[in-house]
């Protein structure tokens, strides 16, 4: 009896075991699926991400290049003009800035007779330096002036560009006229002025024996020349008044700066031109 019982508790027993074991297999089995599912949806969620990622991509070039078919070209030029007028600006704003509350030293050479020289208003110049020579300065001065009117000259060939020119520069206010007269011919339009100065350079050299030699020589105002200065897009009276300031700064640099190494250097100016670039039709008020 007592055997039969303890056989009976074996087989329960093994009975459990095999229960057990067949649970544990299902247990895993259903682990695994459930593993298995999420490592299947985490890949389709990439995937899914994936596809979105490239269909944006292939959707923003298309619209970029649906776009450049509607875009003129001259917006394209235009973004690289605002750029660089706008460095232009900055380059400009910071001259300004450098020769703040400094002033162009005013000298003039009176009308008088000198070794056999008759002076006149018409040998006057913004002098940056006194020259050295006031014989052969004078001369210089009459040599650049000759053949040119005395009264301002205005050069339009295309009927966009035109040159203005102003021959008898001789003071700060005659600048400033000047680019003034050339701000009002345009009607309030807006427009990119540049400018450059025609000049008398004074030269020192010597000779064999050592003898100081004093030459003067004159630089016409050039129109290939004007990029020597910043330019700048007018669209506002503020605007030329700011130019004006420019110019003042400009002119105080000539006065700190020498050429070749002291050898030579600008003595005045007796000339001013001014380039004008008709820009858009864009009617601008005075401020």
């Amino acid at each position: 009896m007592k055997a039969q019982q303890k056989k009976a508790s074996v087989k329960r027993v093994v009975s459990m075991n095999e229960q057990y074991s067949q649970e544990l297999q299902e247990y895993r089995r259903e682990r695994e699926q459930e593993e298995s599912n999420k490592y299947l949806k985490q890949q389709q969620e990439q995937q899914a991400e994936e596809a979105k990622r490239i269909m944006n991509e292939e959707c923003d070039l298309m619209l970029l290049l649906e776009s450049k078919k509607f875009t003129k070209p001259i917006s394209f030029q235009q973004n690289k003009e605002n750029f660089i007028s706008a460095m232009q600006n900055q380059e400009m704003t910071q001259k300004i800035r450098k020769y703040k509350g400094q002033h162009v030293e005013g000298i003039q050479i009176e009308n008088r007779r000198v070794e056999g020289t008759e002076t006149s208003q018409d040998d006057q110049t913004l002098l940056l330096f006194p020259p050295v020579d006031e014989i052969k300065f004078i001369d210089g001065v009459r040599r650049a002036r000759k053949g040119f009117q005395r009264k301002r000259e205005i050069v339009d060939v295309d009927g966009v560009s035109p040159i203005f020119y102003d021959n008898y520069i001789d003071s700060l206010d005659a600048i400033d006229q000047h680019v003034q007269f050339v701000y009002n011919e345009q009607g309030h339009r807006a427009f990119k002025i540049l400018f450059n100065f025609g000049v008398i350079i004074e030269e020192l050299e010597h000779d064999k024996n050592g003898q100081e030699i004093i030459t003067y020589k004159y630089r016409l105002p050039r129109e290939d020349t004007v990029q020597t200065h910043i330019p700048k897009n007018i669209l506002s009276n503020d605007d030329i008044e700011e130019y004006k300031q420019y110019i003042r700064a400009e002119i105080i640099e000539m006065q700190n700066f020498n050429l070749e190494n002291t050898k030579q250097r600008y003595v005045a100016i007796y000339s001013m031109m001014i380039k004008v670039f008709k820009l858009q039709k864009t009617v601008v008020g005075t401020s």
